[in-house]
């Protein structure tokens, strides 16, 4: 009986010690699965993860198990033992470590005893709670981050629809310019057909203008070839007029007399350029034309064309000199006249041709006539190839001006006396220096035969 009692109270004893160290694991598995708890209602959502981190499946079966055994009953020592093994599943990972194996781990953590297990575990779940905290940031960080990854998203869709509607546009208007640039290189070529059109048409032009250029050029040199002959004539003509005074020249002389009648024939006749009404003077066959004792020339006769053959003409005696008689063979002149040529001739001045006393336009244009008649020309200025020079008498220098003259009749008058006057010496000295002979009025009557009819 003894000795029952005595093992019944070792046995006693036995179950309370387990029952103080399944006590202790069970406090320290309920603090840390409250505190696991605590942890996954504050993390919601991430309660789940959070067991995992503590406990595998086959731990989270474990108590699921233990759970079902508490349920269904069972002795203290099986609930007990159930749970210590419960306990280091969830302690050491297994339920094949023993009390003395957690105690020795405890140890090398640092845990000799309940209250610094205790403590342990307040840290563990500061820091839990800490990183509940720290995990909540995250979450309004990454809340933020998502807000503006939206924000970032939606920036992103309507810039990409900006891009997408600028590409359209973009697009549309390359469209167009490559229409219009197909436009342009099309009307470019209709151009440039037209402008090698143009240019042909140019070139054509431009040759046949040149062509006539070059004709005009051959023409205009055949030209200069017939002046420069005329220049050399004239040079010629010029040198013997310093020479010769043509207008003493004989221009053909009497063949035939019929005394009867007064007639004389001259070996001058149409193809002369003879026409009747021209006059020439008569001089002696041998010394020609004499001077008078004014020094002024003169000559046995004035004979006047009344009838023109082809070689010869007839002329009748209108003026002779006492004591001269016209024979066969006397000399003709003419200073309008020249059967190879047409002479020029300036007439300048008021001319007083039948001597009355007034000097008139009138008779100038009488002198005129008289060289268009013999077959010359008269010309409004005098150039190089002027032959003649006939001048009125010298006009009469004007005297000055008073310097207080108001009278404008006489301010004008002076003025034209004054034109004339030099008018006549700038003639003057031109023509000697042309080298062009100078024809009075009584000079150049006397030789082109002038008589009152």
């Amino acid at each position: 009986m003894a000795r029952i009692r005595a093992a019944s109270t070792t046995a006693y004893a036995v179950a309370l010690v387990i029952f103080v160290v399944l006590f202790v694991f069970s406090l320290i598995a309920a603090i840390l699965f409250y505190t696991k708890i605590a942890q996954a209602n504050l993390a919601a959502e991430t309660a789940t993860a959070s067991l995992k981190a503590v406990a595998n499946d086959q731990q989270i079966d474990a108590l699921k198990k233990n759970q079902a055994a508490k349920a269904s009953g069972g002795t203290l020592v099986q609930r007990l033992q159930e749970e210590l093994a419960a306990m280091q599943q969830i302690a050491a990972g297994t339920t094949s470590t023993s009390a003395a194996s957690l105690k020795k781990d405890m140890a090398t953590l640092g845990l000799s005893d309940q209250s610094s297990l205790l403590g342990e575990l307040r840290r563990l779940q500061a820091e839990v709670a800490s990183d509940v905290r720290r995990v909540s940031e995250a979450e309004g960080v990454a809340k933020t981050a998502q807000e503006e990854v939206l924000k970032a998203q939606k920036e992103k869709l309507d810039a990409a629809t900006a891009f997408n509607t600028t590409i359209t546009e973009l697009k549309a208007k390359v469209d167009a310019m490559a229409a219009q640039d197909s436009r342009y290189e099309t009307s470019i070529q209709d151009q440039g057909k037209t402008l090698t059109a143009q240019l042909n048409s140019v070139r054509d032009e431009t040759k046949a203008a040149m062509t006539a250029l070059r004709t005009t050029l051959d023409q205009k040199d055949k030209e200069i070839d017939a002046l420069n002959k005329r220049i050399r004539d004239l040079q010629q003509r010029t040198t013997a007029k310093a020479a010769i005074d043509p207008s003493l020249e004989p221009k053909g002389r009497i063949v035939s007399i019929i005394s009867e009648r007064g007639l004389v024939y001259l070996d001058r006749g149409r193809t002369h350029h003879v026409q009747p009404g021209m006059t020439f003077l008569v001089g002696d066959r041998i010394t020609g034309l004499t001077r008078d004792t004014k020094n002024e020339l003169q000559g046995k006769a004035v004979v006047e064309v009344i009838n023109v053959l082809d070689d010869s003409s007839v002329a009748r005696i209108v003026q002779s000199t006492r004591g001269n008689t016209v024979v066969e063979g006397d000399l003709i002149y003419n200073a309008a006249y020249d059967a190879n040529m047409h002479y020029k001739f300036v007439v300048y001045g008021e001319f007083d041709i039948d001597n009355t006393g007034s000097p008139s336009v009138g008779d100038r244009r009488r002198i005129e006539t008289l060289i268009s008649q013999a077959g010359g020309s008269v010309s409004p200025e005098m150039t190089y190839d002027t032959d003649f020079l006939v001048l009125a008498p010298e006009p009469k220098a004007p005297d000055p001006l008073r310097a207080d003259e108001i009278d404008q009749t006489r301010i004008t008058e002076h003025a034209e006396q004054t034109r004339r006057y030099k008018t006549w010496q700038g003639l003057l000295n031109q023509a000697k220096a042309l080298s062009i002979p100078v024809l009075n009025q009584n000079r150049f009557l006397t030789l082109v035969g002038y008589y009152q009819r």
